[in-house]
């Protein structure tokens, strides 16, 4: 099975990486999407956790999240904060 996690930072990651890592050796495919924040991504922190991770997992793969400027922004956000 294929699953697809969205994650705010990397911080997060250390939360979910246990359930990661029994995913993975039940077989499925994973993907860890992370959200770009300036912080991180200015200092390289960002890649440390995850490479580890990855190093263990070679079929483990992750990606980045950006944040929305198009105009549906506006309709997308407080409809999202509401179904949460």
């Amino acid at each position: 099975m294929k699953i697809l996690f969205v994650i705010r930072s990397t911080a997060q990651f250390y939360y979910v990486k246990s359930v990661l890592s029994a995913l993975i050796d039940r077989g499925h495919e994973l993907n860890v999407i992370i959200e770009h924040t300036k912080e991180h991504w200015l200092k390289g922190e960002y890649s440390k956790p995850i490479e580890e991770f990855r190093s263990k997992y070679p079929d483990f793969t992750y990606g980045i999240s950006y944040t929305r400027t198009d105009k549906w922004r506006r309709l997308v956000m407080p409809a999202r904060v509401l179904l949460n």
